[in-house]
């Protein structure tokens, strides 16, 4: 990423403290921008050598240095031709964080930050909290699993938490575009391999904790651990708090990690932001919001109560910073659906269609439970697995399909380097009953689900959400679930 102007940057003094540091050359340069990806590197760029699961930026130091690197920062000892600076460090992906900070005038000091972490429910909560910031009069940038809005201009995302110095870059942006405040979705990736550091977050929020990402943390306590990364970095200064969900299991961990402010939100009793009264809608929830602001009517166009603890958590923390009740309110209200979540495919279909990035045990059984009680009809499922990931998940969504699914299609998510059909018995594996088929060609088993689909019933297509593509081994090819089920629908002569 690369900035207007020369940055001179003293490399000694922005990581005297890390562990490993040895620097060869010049400890003072002049600095137009960092990178991390050889083929972005521009004359007087700081080139970050990280390593990666599966290849390694010290490969690329030869064409970082041909394009002009100045400096190049890595794990092992490098060899470069002279005049380039060459730092050896533990942790590179950190050190990137701390340079882009320095390079980027540290941007997070210049807007109040949020992040959001939790399995499932931080992009929805995302989008709650940005439209309550905005209702209250506040230009609000995002970082999501979806886009990245950055005051003038948005962009597909393709991290949910991107590489620090992407971060950095896009919060400056958001400086200069107007934003006083921004929302950023925090993954436990970008935790544990310090994207988010040199972040100074004024708030967190906990949305809820279920198996996910077991194949790179390696348990559950290790990723629990990573997300509690994020409440250990919120100061201890008056105006920096944790919103944290306390009907989840894992929130007194949240509670003790976290040394400032603290509010808890749920629908039991003892919570300080609390939900009563629910009246479930098909295409929302009302419900009282007691808080320690007042009591509130709130009205959501987000169906199911997992949304309900999703506007709480929006609320909680739109009131901690300073969002007046009735705008918070309103803000919740204006939300009439997020990107790939329990978002609706309407053709004029006498039965209902609904696309959502459910892609674990817990986000499914939720979506399944909300798709039957906002409906009333069969549910018919549609999913996969994504290859090259948690394996661990893959009989669990089948049994949650197997006890919830009236007819179930197991087919083909993003199957990578693995065998979809491999990835489908897995899948099959958790089946203990109930109706399903196997159909592994995506486009082929939303088809047959359309098909099998009747008046009243409800076909969910879950897995990919607002994701643009399908990914195998060696391609990747256009895919989005939304766009494919409107055209089937198409050709089985519904309108629009």
């Amino acid at each position: 990423m690369e900035g207007k102007d020369k940055v001179r940057i003293n490399l000694r003094e922005c990581l005297g403290e890390m562990s490993g540091l040895e620097i060869r050359g010049r400890e003072e340069l002049d600095i137009t921008g960092v990178a991390y990806d050889s083929r972005m590197v521009r004359d007087g760029n700081i080139f970050f050598a990280l390593p990666g699961a599966s290849d390694d930026g010290a490969g690329y130091v030869d064409e970082a240095v041909s394009r002009g690197a100045a400096a190049v920062v890595a794990r092992d000892n490098v060899s470069v031709p002279g005049g380039v600076s060459v730092v050896r460090v533990d942790k590179p992906r950190r050190a990137m964080a701390r340079l882009a900070s320095v390079f980027f005038g540290a941007p997070s000091g210049d807007l109040r930050v949020t992040g959001i972490t939790g399995t499932n429910g931080k992009t929805t909560t995302a989008y709650l909290l940005c439209a309550v910031l905005e209702a209250g009069g506040r230009r609000c940038g995002l970082i999501g699993s979806v886009e990245y809005r950055l005051g003038e201009r948005a962009i597909p995302a393709r991290l949910t938490t991107p590489q620090s110095s992407d971060i950095q870059s896009m919060l400056r942006e958001m400086v200069g575009s107007g934003c006083r405040c921004a929302v950023m979705e925090v993954s436990s990736h970008g935790l544990h391999q310090g994207r988010t550091d040199c972040v100074d977050f004024d708030a967190a929020i906990f949305t809820n904790l279920a198996s996910d990402h077991l194949d790179y943390h390696g348990s559950m306590d290790n990723y629990r651990e990573a997300k509690l990364g994020l409440f250990r970095s919120l100061p201890a200064v008056p105006g920096a708090f944790a919103v944290i969900n306390g009907d989840d299991p894992a929130a007194p961990a949240f509670m003790e990690s976290a040394g400032c402010g603290k509010l808890t939100y749920g629908v039991g009793g003892g919570n300080d932001v609390r939900a009563v009264g629910m009246v479930p809608a098909e295409r929302g929830s009302e419900f009282l919001a007691e808080t320690p602001w007042g009591s509130f009517k709130v009205a959501i166009n987000l169906p199911g109560l997992h949304n309900v603890y999703n506007a709480l958590a929006a609320l909680a923390a739109g009131l901690c910073l300073g969002t007046e009740a009735e705008a918070a309110v309103s803000g919740l209200g204006s939300v009439r659906s997020v990107p790939g979540r329990f978002e609706p495919v309407e053709c004029g279909q006498p039965f209902h269609v609904i696309v959502d990035y459910a892609h674990t045990e817990d986000g499914l059984r939720k979506v399944m439970e909300t798709a039957r009680a906002v409906f009333g009809g069969r549910v018919l499922l549609v999913f996969g697995c994504g290859g090259d990931r948690d394996r661990s998940k893959r009989p669990g969504m089948g049994r949650v399909a197997s006890d919830l699914a009236d007819v179930a299609i197991i087919t083909s998510d993003n199957p990578r380097g693995e065998d979809p059909l491999a990835i489908i018995e897995e899948i099959r594996s958790g089946f203990k009953g109930g109706e399903y088929e196997v159909v592994p060609d995506r486009r082929e088993a939303v088809a047959r689900t359309l098909e099998l689909a009747g008046e009243g019933d409800a076909v969910l297509i879950a897995g990919k959400g607002h994701e643009s593509y399908q990914e195998f081994a060696d391609f990747v090819v256009p895919f989005n679930d939304r766009e494919v089920a409107q055209r089937i629908l198409a050709e089985m002569g519904y309108k629009q």
